[in-house]
């Protein structure tokens, strides 16, 4: 691969700004039975670049530049064609001339020979006005021009492939139904990026990005991404947040940003009054954990949503579903056209958006932000070759494990089950999403509390993790989904939590299998035939009893169930193993209650310990919970154990409720994140019309009790 430029950032520590698109007011986007979107702009992205300095719209733009596809003026800006000497009408809709390339000679003369001159003149109008740059979907420029862009750097920040990777249903990527594994499934999607990349890199476009909401975002990480920029709102925003911060320190990235899909992904009715407030707090929840780069996709400069009010109100071109040949949308454009103007960039739409943006940049400006990461404590693993689709909304037993669709019409296992329903309960834990945020009923999918802190998630693809950087970064390490097992990751591990780390593990997390067979395996798939003794304390010697419930061992002294303040747990209908316990000094911490058979384990190892799920199904099973002593919205067994690893592992900073030793229920409305080197605290109540109150412990152990206002940015 070739080198990687360092991101400079400016002054204020952080790159903010819009995206700039290059479109020409008039024209179908896109259209289907639900869906229906025109352009309502005709800015140019010179134009535009102007306006961002003009209106405080941040210091990099991301440019969106498609080669303009059929589209006379906008083909026309992409070659740069008034450079010589070449100016195109503007179309005419009604006669429908001046809108195909064959009715101009130059694009068949220029076409290749300045593919891309527009791009490199855009960069460096935007570097000359004092700007960084960053674009994405950049295809076929001609390395005239292409190797230009990278001697910009470092106002350049680099090329963003978007989502031109993923897994999607009924993909060819799955190859049928014979012979897939998740390691063939992996090495397939490795191998297509990185040789993207390697082309891209040899084409002169400097530094690789990846914008997607894809989960395995981590294997293109390892297919040799430079830095990556998660599609933010399209899930929790702490989720995602977890996963890029943690890829940004285990594979030394330098920085990781957000790329804010606002527009198309706020979630809330475009009538709630908070609809726009939205975006500013999507800023500050990154700005606040860590992002250095963070990019507002769409809404700054015209509509795109079909969902927005006025997009509404256009014509509804419905077929064909897909693109739409001119005769059939050309009839509605004189219609659609009276809707334009509040839908362009002078709309208050529009407006709205810059406005946020503006005040943002102003906060950032005059406040500066914080450097590096935040103190994180705690991580969770994600498990080699894990290519579930958990960002897009979390557990969905629809989902299907690497888009091989058609084997999970064969074999279940390959739907979203016992793994990634692990995955939701510990999201539900560490990033909880409070109702009524939007003083209304509406659904708050995006918006959660970080009442144990910033949290990490890493990656063991690969096993491409070392004990050293897990050490040197987490008190607690928890594995909650799915994980294909190595005597590698083993020594990993062990080498772990001798040095004093904190492990939760469970048995079938221990299985090398590739195929997803995570019911039906033997003691012989498990690494070294199921003798855990080094790690765990415990031979695995086959499946043990099935049994209902799980109760609490020597309640009077368990110090876990004096923190969970909990007897028992179930109905599990689940199975244990069958253990030959090896280390006497283990503890039994929760039992199987009617054959007493041992059900979590803790053994002390080095500096260190292990907590050992004795089930043979995945964690994810036991969220269920209707014991008796269950609550409304009880969290769970498997919830709880986190809950109890949470508390030994807390960083030096932490909340609790008020007058309390653990977080309650205010805490899931606040976002915390402490930075040690600069004894900083950030905090942010996420709720749009209450305030919260905690009690915010310190770096040098003092309480103070914090109330913040609706939507307030605190900095201490």
């Amino acid at each position: 691969m070739s080198k990687r430029y360092k991101i400079e950032l400016p002054a204020c520590g952080l790159l903010v700004g819009n995206a700039i698109y290059n479109t020409y007011a008039g024209y179908l986007m896109g259209s289907g039975y639900t869906y229906t979107s025109w352009a309502a702009d005709s800015s140019t992205p010179l134009e535009l670049i102007d306006l961002t300095v003009k209106e405080n719209q941040g210091n990099i733009v991301q440019l969106w530049w498609f080669d303009g596809g059929s589209r006379p003026q906008t083909k026309a800006r992409y070659l740069a064609l008034e450079d010589v000497g070449i100016t195109i009408p503007a179309p005419d809709f009604k006669n429908a001339k001046n809108m195909k390339l064959t009715d101009f000679d130059c694009f068949e003369k220029y076409g290749t020979e300045r593919a891309g001159a527009g791009v490199l003149k855009s960069l460096r109008y935007a570097q000359e006005q004092g700007l960084y740059t960053t674009m994405i979907y950049c295809e076929g420029v001609n390395p005239v021009y292409s190797k230009e862009i990278e001697t910009l750097s470092p106002s350049y920040i680099g090329y963003d492939f978007g989502e031109k990777f993923t897994f999607r249903f009924d993909s060819k990527n799955a190859f049928g139904v014979q012979g897939v594994t998740l390691k063939s499934l992996a090495e397939d999607f490795v191998a297509r990026v990185s040789a993207h990349i390697q082309e891209r890199k040899e084409a002169g476009y400097g530094n690789i990005c990846c914008t997607s909401c894809n989960f395995y975002m981590d294997y293109e990480v390892v297919a040799g991404v430079d830095f990556t920029m998660f599609e933010d709102c399209t899930c929790e925003l702490n989720f995602a947040t977890a996963l890029s911060r943690g890829l940004c320190k285990q594979y030394d990235l330098g920085i990781w940003g957000s790329h804010i899909a606002n527009e198309y992904y706020a979630w809330i009715p475009w009538d709630n009054p908070y609809r726009f407030e939205t975006l500013r707090a999507e800023l500050y929840l990154k700005y606040l954990s860590g992002a250095k780069v963070i990019i507002s996709e769409s809404g700054a400069w015209h509509c795109q949503s079909a969902g927005a009010p006025e997009m509404k109100k256009t014509p509804r071109i419905v077929k064909p579903i897909g693109p739409t040949p001119d005769e059939q949308w050309l009839p509605y454009a004189e219609e659609a056209q009276k809707y334009f103007k509040n839908m362009d960039r002078d709309s208050q739409y529009c407006r709205n958006y810059r406005r946020i943006m503006s005040d943002f940049y102003d906060y950032v400006k005059t406040n500066g932000t914080p450097e590096g990461q935040p103190e994180v404590s705690i991580a969770i693993a994600k498990g080699n070759y894990d290519l579930s689709s958990l960002s897009l909304d979390g557990y969905n037993m629809c989902h299907v494990i690497g888009g091989a669709q058609a084997l999970a019409d064969q074999d279940q296992r390959w739907f979203s089950g016992q793994p990634e329903k692990g995955w939701q309960i510990a999201s539900d834990v560490f990033w909880p999403r409070p109702a009524g945020i939007y003083g209304s009923d509406t659904y708050n999918r995006i918006f959660s509390g970080t009442p144990y802190g910033q949290i990490d998630i890493v990656s063991f693809a690969y096993d491409n993790i070392t004990a050293d950087f897990l050490s040197e970064n987490y008190k607690a390490l928890i594995f909650a989904g799915w994980n294909t097992a190595s005597e590698k990751q083993y020594g990993i591990l062990l080498d772990y939590v001798k040095r004093g780390g904190i492990l939760l593990i469970s048995l079938p997390q221990f299985s090398k299998d590739i195929t997803r067979n995570y019911t039906n395996y033997t003691v012989d798939d498990l690494v070294n035939g199921g003798n855990l003794s080094e790690l765990c304390g415990v031979k695995v010697k086959g499946r043990g009893p099935r049994f209902y419930w799980g109760t609490v061992y020597d309640y009077a002294n368990n110090d876990f169930a004096q923190t969970v303040k909990r007897h028992g747990y179930g109905v599990f209908y689940s199975q244990l193993g069958e253990l030959e316990i090896t280390d006497p000094e283990m503890e039994t911490l929760i039992i199987d209650q009617e054959a007493f058979q041992p059900l979590l384990l803790r053994r002390k190892l080095g500096k260190g310990q292990v907590f050992f799920l004795n089930s043979w199904y995945y964690p994810g099973i036991y969220g269920h919970d209707c014991e008796g002593e269950a609550k409304t919205n009880s969290p769970g067994m498997f919830a709880d154990m986190i809950r109890y690893i949470a508390k030994l592992a807390r960083p030096q900073v932490f909340m609790t409720g008020k007058g309390l030793d653990e977080p309650d229920t205010e805490c899931s409305f606040i976002n915390l994140a402490a930075y040690p080197d600069q004894k900083l605290i950030c905090l942010y109540n996420i709720d749009f019309e209450k305030p919260h109150t905690i009690d915010l412990h310190s770096f040098d152990g003092s309480v103070q009790t914090i109330t913040l206002a609706p939507q307030e940015m605190k900095r201490l």
